[in-house]
C-alpha cells in the first residue's frame, strides 16, 4: 500500500510540473490564457552598421499576439566602438521578439550619450535591427550649441552672448531618427533666444558614428527670422562643416528698411559673406549720389532699387569694420527721378553701416532728372560729396555738353570738374564769335535772339555756380571764327545764358581774314560790348592797328580804339582806299 500511495504521488508531482510547463509553452506561442511574468528583463539586438541596442525592463508579461509588455521600458543604443549613442525611456511599450520592434502610445524621453540633444514626444516606434526610432506626435528636442561640430560664434564675439550659449527648441509633429539623420515632419519650428526656424520638414545629419550635426535641410514653406531679418524660401541648407546657409526657390527677405527677392541666396558665416543670384531686386534706404542730397526736397522717405543677375556681400570685422555690396551682370539702380545702369556695382559701407562709396564700372549710365553722364568708371564719394567718372566721359548738364578724360561733379552744389582734351558745348545767342569781333561794315549783321552751339576745347574745366572756367590751349569754334587764349571764364545767368565773358592770357580772335591779340578780352552779352586791353592789336589783310584799348559795340555797331594808337597799311591797303573800298580804320 506504501509503494502504491508513493508511486501515485510521484505520477501527480510529474503531472503537475508537465502541465505548468504545456502552460508556459502555451502562453509564450500565445495559443494559452496563463499570464507569464518576467522580471529584469533584456533583449539584445544590432544593426548592419555595426550598432548594437539593449532594451530592458523592470519587467516583461505576456500579450495578445505573441507580444510582450515592457514595463519601464528603458534602451541603450551603442556606437560600433562601444561608445553610448542615445538612450530611450518610456513607462510602458511592446515588443515583439521575432521581428525586434517596440512600441507604444505612450510618452518617451530621448536622450544622446553626450548629453547634447533631448527630446520628448508621444507615441513611437522603435526597430532594433535598423537602430530606427519613430514619434508620432508632440515632438519637442532641445539641442544645445554644444552638439554642433564647428564653433557658429561669429568672429570677436564671446561665449557670454546668449544668442550662441542658450540652446535651440525644436518642436514638431513627427520625428524618424535613422542611421546618421534626424528627420522632423509637420509643422517645424526651430527657435533660440534671437532666432528662429519655420518649415514642414527638418533634416539633421550626423556625422557617421556621431552625435554631433553636420549638416542641416529644411524643406517647404522655409520662414528663416532673426531679429529684424526675415527670409522665406522653398528650401534651406546649412553645412556646419564649412558654415555656409543657402536658401533657394523664391527668396525673399526683410532686413529693417533693407529688402530683397532672388533665385537662391548664400550665407558664409566663416568668411562673413552673402552671395545671391538669379533675378535679384533689392530696396534700400536711398544712397543720395542719385538724389543729389540737399537738392531732394521730398518729405517722403525714398528708397534705392537694384537689379542685378548677381549679388555679393563682404564684410571685415576688424577695426575699422567695413562692408562691400557688389552688384554684377546688367545692374540698374534707380531713385524717383533717377537711375543708374553698369556691369557691376559696388557699394562701400564704413562702421555703423554708414555709406562711404559707390562704384559703376563697365558702361555706366547715371541720369539724374535732365542731367546725364557716361563712361566706364562712375564713383560717389560721400565725404567729398563727389562723383568722378572716368573712361571716355561724355556729359549733359542742363545746356552744356562735354566730354573729356576724367569729370567731377558734385549733385548738391552742381559744380563740374572735367580735365584732359576737354570739349564742350553750350548754346549762345547768335554765332559766338561773330560778336567778339568788328564787323567789316561796321554794322551788325548777327541777330542776337538767334540760339546757336559754341564748342570749347581746353586742357581743364571747371563750373561753380554760374561760373564756368577753362584753363590751358583753350578753343573756341563755332561756323564764323576762333578764340584761343591760356584761359577763359564765362558767366551765366539765372536762365544759364551767357552774361559775361573774360578771355585772358594770350588772347587771339579769329574771324574771316581779321585777327585780334591781346592779354584780356571782356565781353558783356548785356550791352553787346567787347573789350580787349593788354597791348592789343588787330591784323587785316591790309592793315595793323594797335592802341591800349579796342572797344566793340555789337549793338551799334561801332568799334574804338583808345588812348595812343598805331595805324599801319599796306601797299595793298592804300590801293584799295584809293578806290573807295571800306576799311577798320577807327
Amino acid at each position: 500500500m506504501r509503494n502504491v500511495l508513493l508511486a501515485m504521488l510521484n505520477l501527480e508531482k510529474h503531472r503537475i510540473g508537465w502541465f505548468w510547463l504545456a502552460g508556459l509553452v502555451c502562453s509564450l506561442s500565445g495559443l494559452g490564457q496563463v499570464a507569464v511574468q518576467f522580471k529584469d528583463f533584456s533583449a539584445l539586438g544590432s544593426d548592419r552598421a555595426g550598432k548594437r541596442s539593449v532594451l530592458k525592463g523592470s519587467d516583461a508579461r505576456q500579450a495578445a499576439n505573441g507580444m510582450l509588455e515592457i514595463m519601464e521600458a528603458h534602451v541603450d543604443l551603442f556606437n560600433a566602438d562601444n561608445s553610448l549613442d542615445l538612450t530611450i525611456e518610456t513607462p510602458q511599450c511592446l515588443y515583439q521578439n521575432t521581428t525586434k520592434v517596440a512600441y507604444s502610445a505612450q510618452g518617451l524621453s530621448v536622450k544622446t550619450g553626450d548629453g547634447r540633444l533631448t527630446l520628448r514626444g508621444v507615441g513611437f516606434s522603435w526597430q532594433q535591427n535598423t537602430s530606427s526610432l519613430v514619434v508620432s506626435n508632440n515632438v519637442h528636442a532641445v539641442l544645445e550649441r554644444s552638439a554642433f561640430s564647428r564653433d557658429l560664434s561669429p568672429k570677436g564675439s564671446t561665449s557670454t552672448n546668449a544668442s550662441v550659449s542658450s540652446p535651440l527648441h525644436v518642436t514638431a509633429s513627427r520625428l524618424e531618427y535613422a542611421a546618421d539623420e534626424v528627420i522632423f515632419r509637420g509643422q517645424v519650428h526651430v527657435k533660440d533666444e534671437t532666432s528662429s526656424l519655420d518649415c514642414e520638414i527638418l533634416r539633421l545629419r550626423l556625422g557617421q558614428g556621431e552625435t554631433r550635426l553636420k549638416k542641416v535641410e529644411a524643406e517647404n514653406k522655409v520662414v528663416i527670422q532673426q531679429g529684424q531679418t526675415r527670409a522665406t524660401g522653398a528650401r534651406a541648407a546649412y553645412d556646419l562643416g564649412v558654415g555656409v546657409l543657402r536658401l533657394e526657390g523664391d527668396v525673399v527677405w526683410q532686413l529693417g528698411s533693407r529688402s530683397g527677392t532672388s533665385s537662391w541666396i548664400q550665407v558664409d558665416s566663416t568668411n562673413h559673406t552673402v552671395l545671391a543670384g538669379g533675378s535679384v531686386h533689392m530696396v534700400l534706404p536711398a544712397a543720395g549720389f542719385l538724389q543729389g542730397g540737399g537738392t531732394n526736397t521730398t518729405k517722403t522717405p525714398t528708397s534705392l532699387e537694384i537689379d542685378a543677375e548677381h549679388f555679393e556681400y563682404l564684410e571685415n570685422v576688424e577695426s575699422p569694420k567695413t562692408t562691400k555690396a557688389i552688384f554684377k551682370g546688367a545692374v540698374k539702380a534707380r531713385e524717383p527721378q533717377s537711375k543708374l545702369t553698369s556691369d557691376r556695382l559696388t557699394i562701400e559701407f564704413k562702421d555703423t553701416n554708414q555709406l562711404h562709396r559707390v562704384v559703376a564700372d563697365g558702361g555706366a549710365e547715371l541720369i539724374r532728372g535732365k542731367d546725364q553722364i557716361k563712361g566706364e568708371n562712375i564713383s560717389y564719394n560721400v565725404t567729398s560729396e563727389e562723383v568722378t567718372v572716368t573712361g571716355q566721359p561724355e556729359w549733359k548738364f542742363e545746356n552744356k555738353r562735354g566730354r573729356s578724360q576724367t569729370v567731377r561733379f558734385n549733385p548738391r552744389t552742381r559744380s563740374i570738374k572735367a580735365e584732359r582734351d576737354v570739349e564742350v558745348e553750350m548754346p549762345t545767342n547768335g554765332e559766338f564769335t561773330a560778336q567778339l569781333m568788328p564787323n567789316r561794315s561796321g554794322t551788325n549783321t548777327v541777330s542776337t535772339n538767334q540760339l546757336s552751339m559754341v564748342k570749347v576745347k581746353a586742357d581743364q574745366f571747371n563750373f561753380d555756380e554760374n561760373t564756368g572756367t577753362f584753363e590751358n590751349n583753350v578753343r573756341i569754334t563755332d561756323q564764323k571764327g576762333l578764340l584761343t587764349c591760356g584761359k577763359l571764364q564765362l558767366i551765366t545767368g539765372t536762365s544759364n545764358q551767357l552774361q559775361q565773358l573774360r578771355a585772358s592770357q594770350d588772347v587771339v580772335l579769329i574771324q574771316e581774314s581779321s585777327t585780334a591779340t591781346g592779354q584780356l578780352a571782356v565781353y558783356n552779352a548785356t550791352n553787346s560790348i567787347l573789350t580787349l586791353t593788354g597791348s592789343p592789336k588787330i591784323f587785316t589783310a591790309t592793315q595793323q592797328i594797335t592802341a591800349e584799348e579796342f572797344s566793340v559795340n555789337r549793338l551799334l555797331g561801332t568799334f574804338n580804339a583808345k588812348g595812343p594808337y598805331k595805324i599801319q597799311v599796306s601797299k595793298e591797303g592804300l590801293k584799295k582806299t584809293s578806290e573807295g573800298k571800306s576799311s577798320l580804320n577807327p
